[in-house]
């Protein structure tokens, strides 16, 4: 009875709640057969919709998010510039339509309807809301200001609701340190640094857009488009890893789009200098069976030879700024001045060596420690699952434990995308983790 009332009322407030979208038809929905609910309506929420679907021709299935609008990840995690990467959304609004299929938005499982009230009326719940904790650091001065989590910072200027009460001054910021070698440490890279002026190579049309005007197009919200334009004292932004290279998340897609930068001059480096016998060290022939890795390799080392060919004598573009991808850095601390705020982040050097029991490297200290002055530092080191009411939960892990999907001592209790593999990875990963989750209900 709880449950009716509360998805009436949650009906009705999607009905009439301007902004709000309630994506069930009104065709009457088929009778019988089995009744699934799916906890989250990011990717994984979808592409767990999409299998019940077609896995299930009599099911239905009921769709909550805590937020009124559905798409989660994609609405509020993908890149502005990025547009292309949000297509996939019409294929989940084709999947919306549905006459089987219902989206309540604005409930909170655990706060509005909790699981075993969910359990008790369906015969199967499926948990897809994804990663939302930040990992983070735990290091001395994660608290400074001038230090952000990429999730709040990417939140920000995509106009997550979660925080809609976050700002930033970016007018003075000179030197910016992003902890994490990943894509989204890219994307802020490149939105920082972009010469807004610049044509957008992506827009192929008889006039070519400058970028700032497909931002403007963009999802970006206002303030935080302000904001980044007013990054013009910005001199570097260095991307910085524990490991090397060949240990990096980036894919070659994102390090080619951010290398092409016109207003950039990049480096690989140690923190002292400029080292680029670290790549050239890098036996190729031994890259064979990683051919994505090899490719990696290759772009960054064209990049570097081409900056090679640049004449001395050639004028310089007055907007430039460095971008450095610093290697074998593990943050110890961040340091801070009187006023509790960010002046720099210390390091220890680190080392891969062979490993004495197998094949693999183990990472170990050097013992030698440097420091990166900067005053605005982003941490971009993955994200977690987080825990809700008395559902099984790894907190190392930051994923609900499970067997092949099915969570660990819940029977109608299941699990999908990153909650169930961990935070990591790209949106098209979460279909491979969807088709691995064991949907039978034997």
């Amino acid at each position: 009875r709880f449950l009716h009332t509360s998805l009436k009322r949650c009906n009705n407030r999607l009905r009439y709640n301007v902004g709000c979208r309630l994506y069930t038809t009104t065709e009457t929905r088929k009778k019988g057969g089995q009744k699934f609910s799916v906890v989250g309506s990011g990717p994984a929420g979808f592409y767990t919709l999409e299998s019940l679907l077609n896995t299930f021709p009599d099911a239905t299935v009921d769709m909550f998010e805590r937020f009124p609008t559905p798409f989660g990840l994609i609405r509020f995690g993908v890149a502005p510039d990025h547009p292309e990467v949000k297509v996939i959304t019409k294929k989940f609004e084709t999947l919306a339509q549905n006459p089987r299929f219902r989206f309540f938005g604005n409930v909170s499982i655990g706060t509005d309807i909790k699981i075993s009230e969910l359990l008790n009326h369906y015969d199967n719940v499926v948990l897809a809301y994804g990663s939302g904790a930040e990992k983070k650091l735990g290091i001395p001065g994660e608290s400074l200001k001038g230090v952000t989590a990429s999730r709040q910072f990417v939140g920000w200027y995509n106009g997550d609701p979660e925080f809609s009460n976050v700002s930033y001054s970016l007018s003075s910021i000179q030197n910016v340190v992003i902890v994490g070698q990943g894509n989204v440490s890219l994307d802020i890279a490149r939105l920082l640094l972009r010469d807004h002026s610049d044509p957008d190579k992506k827009i192929f049309s008889k006039r070519k857009k400058t970028f700032l005007e497909n931002l403007h197009q963009s999802d970006i919200v206002q303030p935080a488009l302000h904001e980044i334009l007013q990054a013009k004292n910005l001199s570097s932004v260095s991307i910085v890893g524990r490991r090397g290279p060949l240990q990096s998340s980036f894919t070659n897609k994102e390090i080619r789009e951010v290398l092409n930068l016109d207003n950039i001059q990049f480096q690989v480096s140690p923190p002292e200098s400029i080292d680029e016998s670290l790549f050239d060290s890098i036996d190729l022939k031994s890259l064979q069976s990683d051919r994505t890795k090899k490719r990696m390799i290759q772009i960054i080392r064209q990049k570097l030879d081409d900056q090679k060919q640049i004449s001395p004598t050639s004028t310089p573009n007055p907007k430039t700024a460095q971008l450095v991808f610093q290697y074998f850095l593990k943050p110890l601390q961040f340091l801070g001045d009187d006023q509790n705020r960010l002046t720099g982040i210390e390091f220890m050097k680190t080392a891969l060596v062979p490993n004495t029991t197998n094949d693999d490297k183990i990472l170990i200290d050097t013992g030698e420690k440097v420091v990166l002055n900067c005053d605005f530092a982003v941490t971009s080191i993955g994200s977690a699952g987080k825990k809700i009411e008395d559902v099984p939960f790894d907190e190392k892990k930051g994923v609900v434990k499970n067997v092949k999907g099915k969570v660990e001592g819940r029977e109608g209790l299941w699990v999908s995308g990153w909650l169930k593999t961990g935070g990591s990875g790209m949106i098209g990963g979460f279909v491979i983790a969807i088709k691995q989750t064991d949907h039978s209900t034997n």
